[in-house]
């Protein structure tokens, strides 16, 4: 009887670990194949938030202008303010499938990975009988540490949410290598300020895949060391660089300038916005003055997939914790907004 047990036991345990390995490394992918529909409606959000960008292609004196007289008559700002109003379903929905359902998915399924087939850490070099031996011991320790990363995984995602719904977010995309690079952002959340300084000192972003994808080239090695992080990005308020002073657009594209320029951006632009018309595309820029060749953090970044030659892939590991850093106090601010906004409105609207 004893032995009709254990061999029940047995047969349960291998079927159940080819379910959850099969389903982990499905969920991915089926996710993952509905993205394309909510980048559509992040671009509808990028447009909304500022329709007349086309005309903010060039410099020249013409944007300069503009820009200054859309400021003084304050349509500027009251765009601003109707434009946070009208996109906030657009917020909603892409926050609810990038911040929720993409990152649960995602980090969750690499979670569980992790726990069934761990690659870091002493079992990641280890083969044969003392990979078997020390598989087996370290069971209780790895189910303790999955089950804490997971309550992290849905604190991340809640905060994440709450700042999509309370400061603009757009989905944009990083390309880069993937070894050394893709990984070590999504696994320890930093980010390296390299040294191209195009229009400004930072960390640079594209709304397109090819934009992404040809960044990527410069850096990888081969062509299956291509990675693109898939990347929540608060700009906070962004700066035009056509709208720029023209002693400051001129030192677009002169390399070390871009530092100088970087720290002339003031007030309450933390971003920069370029046309890049030798290469057909927007670029963005989160401003990090002093920071070149430096590894940097920031609550306004927050990768969310990472993907290698077009295909979401598992990350080792797990990404980082975005409630461990500076996202903890942003994402309670958000949810004390809209708990706030929440407490006085809706008593009137029931009402």
């Amino acid at each position: 009887m004893y032995t009709e047990d254990l061999t029940v036991i047995v047969v349960y345990a291998v079927v159940g670990y080819f379910l959850v390995v099969t389903f982990t490394a499905l969920l991915r992918p089926i996710v993952f194949l509905f993205e394309p529909v909510f980048r559509a409606i992040n671009r509808l959000q990028w447009i909304i938030s500022n329709p007349i960008r086309f005309l903010w292609k060039y410099e020249g004196k013409m944007s300069r202008c503009s820009f200054i007289t859309l400021t003084m008559t304050g349509i500027t700002a009251c765009w601003w303010i109707a434009s946070y109003f009208i996109t906030f379903p657009f917020r909603f929905v892409t926050g609810l499938y990038y911040d929720i359902i993409l990152f649960s998915a995602i980090s969750f399924s690499d979670n569980i990975d992790e726990f069934i087939k761990p690659k870091r850490g002493k079992l990641g070099y280890l083969k044969g009988g003392k990979y078997f031996f020390f598989y087996i011991i370290t069971l209780p320790f790895r189910a303790v540490k999955m089950i804490m990363k997971s309550g992290l995984y849905i604190l991340d995602s809640i905060l994440m949410f709450g700042i999509s719904l309370v400061f603009p977010t757009l989905t944009m995309l990083h390309g880069t290598k993937f070894r050394e690079a893709g990984t070590k952002i999504v696994q320890g959340g930093e980010w390296r300020v390299g040294p191209g300084n195009y229009a400004g000192t930072g960390v640079y972003f594209g709304l397109d895949s090819k934009t992404a994808k040809y960044y990527a080239k410069q850096t990888a090695l081969a062509d299956n060391d291509i990675s693109i992080v898939l990347v929540r990005v608060t700009l906070t308020f962004c700066k035009n660089t056509a709208t720029l002073k023209d002693g400051d657009r001129r030192l677009i594209g002169l390399g070390d300038s871009g530092e100088q320029l970087a720290k002339r951006v003031k007030g309450i632009y933390r971003s920069m916005e370029h046309w890049r018309r030798d290469l057909g595309w927007w670029e963005y820029c989160l401003l990090t003055p002093g920071k070149m060749n430096s590894s940097i953090s920031s609550w306004m970044v927050r990768p969310v997939a990472l993907t290698r030659n077009g295909k979401v892939i598992r990350t080792y590991g797990g990404f980082f914790h975005y409630s461990l850093g500076g996202g903890m106090f942003f994402g309670i601010l958000s949810w004390i907004i809209i708990v706030w906004l929440l407490l006085s409105f809706a008593p009137n609207y029931l009402n």
